[in-house]
């Protein structure tokens, strides 16, 4: 895949070898194979792979888990759970998809078409006082 730009997008990747605790925000793609304690922050979507284990709430465009996680998901479009995924937590997201023998531990909120937001009235012009001549 490419960006707008022509460049092939981006990816986050965390090998099943490492271990990060604390805040990720990324505007690439992130892929989990390891450890992740803390919370993730992903632009575009967030994958948990088999060999992942993450302790903190994910957010995302798309929420792709094949592994464990023990925290809450929110999902601005999907969320997907593949056979044998483990959630632990609350998931709220527009459209799910859950695969047999996955596991979810918690509160599912399905999300509406969030409404239009209608255009704001202009700011009010402050009139500033004339200075004086005198």
């Amino acid at each position: 895949m490419r960006n707008a730009t022509g460049m092939p997008k981006g990816q986050t990747v965390i090998s099943a070898n490492v271990t990060i605790k604390g805040e990720i925000h990324s505007g690439d793609d992130i892929v989990i194979e390891g450890t992740v304690e803390g919370t993730v922050h992903g632009q575009r979507s967030v994958v948990v792979g088999p060999s992942g284990k993450v302790r903190a709430d994910i957010e995302a465009e798309v929420i792709e888990i094949q592994g464990h996680v023990r925290g809450n998901l929110t999902a601005r479009e999907r969320a997907y759970l593949g056979n044998g995924a483990r959630v632990e937590g609350d998931i709220r997201t527009r459209r799910l998809v859950v695969e047999e023998n996955a596991y979810i531990s918690g509160r599912v909120e399905m999300l509406l078409d969030q409404e239009v937001p209608q255009e704001s009235e202009p700011p009010a012009r402050v009139m500033q006082p004339e200075a004086s001549t005198a």
